[in-house]
């Protein structure tokens, strides 16, 4: 529960500073797996507070690959930033939505991660009238292809 609280006031007090021209610090530490504890507390948390199903959270989040302090080079020129792999194209759109947090615990803080991208992953559901399928597709790349490994992995979760 406390968890929960903390993810709440997360939430509402969250920023990012949306540079057009993001890039990565050249001296960054060496990225890191998100402890389980970590992982399992703060996407359940944020899973339940937007009604996601927990284990669809947790499917994308095992999709997008991300670690502790990742950076990945998009071939458009883009970041995908920290564990739920944000993309460094919407932290303008993000920082619309949250007024306190930088880039920095995007990638580096997992608990704030997860929640951004649960909100995402919610927002994209919405735009897309509920249809789960194609918010997931919307979630990074808006190709069915990307969704369907979601929903094949969600299955191989619930075998």
């Amino acid at each position: 529960m406390t968890r929960l609280f903390f993810g709440a006031a997360l939430f509402a007090t969250l920023t990012v500073n949306a540079n057009a021209a993001f890039n990565p610090p050249p001296d960054r530490p060496m990225p890191q797996n998100v402890p389980e504890t970590v992982k399992n507390e703060c996407l359940t948390d944020a899973a339940r507070f937007f009604g996601i199903d927990r284990d669809l959270v947790f499917t994308l989040f095992d999709n997008e690959g991300g670690k502790i302090g990742s950076f990945v080079l998009n071939t458009n020129g883009t970041w995908d930033i920290g564990p739920m792999q944000i993309n460094s194209s919407n932290l303008a759109e993000v920082k619309s939505h949250f007024p306190a947090i930088t880039w920095r615990e995007l990638a580096y803080d997992a608990c704030a991660s997860f929640w951004v991208g649960t909100w995402w992953l919610h927002r994209k559901i919405i735009d897309r009238k509920g249809n789960v399928f194609e918010g997931i597709a919307d979630y990074n790349s808006r190709r069915p292809a990307a969704a369907g490994r979601i929903f094949t992995g969600l299955a191989a979760r619930r075998r």
